[in-house]
């Protein structure tokens, strides 16, 4: 059974595409609040998402989408404070 990309409706969510332990591809990113070698946390609508390592690097980023490199260990998911 071959494998077929499913059209799915476009939320205020992201999408998160990671070929191996050294590539990860964020689409739907809203800004980064924090850039290291090893740690790089980007913004959503929703969720902080931190990506851990080594060797962290954005290779690209613009206003939706952004693509992390380097020896990506863990990715950690948190709920974003907004307002006060």
């Amino acid at each position: 059974m071959g494998g077929r990309e499913a059209d799915l409706p476009v939320t205020d969510s992201f999408l998160l595409e990671m070929a191996d332990d050294g590539v990860l591809r964020i689409t739907g990113c809203r800004g980064i609040r924090r850039y290291t070698p090893e740690e790089i946390s980007v913004s959503t609508d929703r969720f902080l998402l931190t990506v851990r390592g080594e060797g962290l690097f954005l290779k690209s980023y613009s206003e939706t989408d952004a693509a992390v490199n380097g020896k990506i260990e863990t990715l950690v998911f948190g709920r974003e404070q907004h307002g006060g």
